[in-house]
């Protein structure tokens, strides 16, 4: 699939997705290391956007507090330092997100629509030319975001073996108190979405830029090159340290993940799509 970019100049606001396990965190963080760039994790700010403040801020609020229950899960799973390091990721994260809800309340009763985003953002995030937010489910909402001026959109996709592989394993463990998990705790179920999610990437490939996990992981230098690029900032932003930090030891992991039945099951409902992308 090739990789293109959002039309009309230099984005000021900018989404991550793809489907969980593909990359999409790993992406955030890269950009986040970049001075002029700077994106919330998960928060949801362009789930509800042109909808009544009160609607906007409890999907804000949903979301929130799904994830803190989930960290809360995996603090106790988890061994002391690892347990101190998510709890302070999640703490900021929270009273952020507290912080954003009262600030954009006064914009209320709405529709909180992409300018009131912005400028919260920016308010939040000062001294960054691009904000955003980074959440893997934007990738199926791209037929009402992708046409959105002023968005940019950056999607990242990765061999739908190793998404299952992951996704499956964290369904059993981490992910399997979460509601939502009923509807993608089969090898079927997960392809069948990952599938749908790159033909919504595909529908929308000139108006977004597209990453694949696999270049990002073996080339990450030439492909936060172009992505810098598109966005309009400084390719060397990318810290070194950051680039020299990337590993790919995540790619062919479905070896050991997947039974038989199970990569059977990928390959009738993924592979001719897995094969158009070039995937062995």
């Amino acid at each position: 699939m090739e990789n293109v970019s959002h039309d009309g100049g230099i984005p000021r606001l900018l989404l991550i997705g793809g489907r969980p396990r593909s990359g999409t965190t790993l992406l955030r963080d890269l950009c986040n290391a970049h001075p002029d760039i700077a994106l919330t994790h998960e928060f949801g700010t362009f789930l509800r956007l042109n909808e009544p403040y009160l609607v906007y801020r409890d999907e804000i609020v949903r979301r929130w507090r799904a994830q803190r229950i989930l960290h809360c899960r995996i603090l106790r799973s988890r061994r002391m330092k690892r347990r101190l390091w998510r709890w302070a990721i999640s703490m900021r994260g929270h009273a952020f997100a507290i912080r954003y809800l009262d600030k954009i309340r006064r914009y209320r009763p709405g529709p909180i629509e992409l300018p009131a985003v912005e400028a919260t953002l920016r308010e939040m995030l000062p001294r960054t030319g691009i904000v955003g937010d980074k959440m893997p489910d934007y990738v199926h909402l791209l037929d009402t975001l992708a046409p959105t001026r002023g968005l940019a959109s950056v999607m990242i996709y990765r061999d739908c073996r190793d998404v299952t592989s992951s996704h499956l394993k964290l369904a059993r463990t981490n992910w399997r108190t979460q509601g939502w998990i009923r509807n993608e705790d089969t090898a079927e179920k997960v392809a069948t979405r990952w599938v749908e999610a790159l033909e919504t990437m595909e529908r929308h490939r000139d108006r977004i830029h597209i990453v694949r996990y696999e270049d990002l992981v073996r080339e990450p230098k030439r492909v936060l090159t172009v992505l810098a690029q598109r966005l309009g900032v400084d390719p060397a932003g990318f810290p070194d340290r950051s680039i020299a930090s990337i590993r790919d030891y995540g790619i062919g992991k479905y070896r050991d993940g997947l039974s038989g039945q199970e990569l059977e099951a990928v390959m009738t409902i993924a592979g001719p799509t897995m094969a158009r992308l070039g995937y062995e």
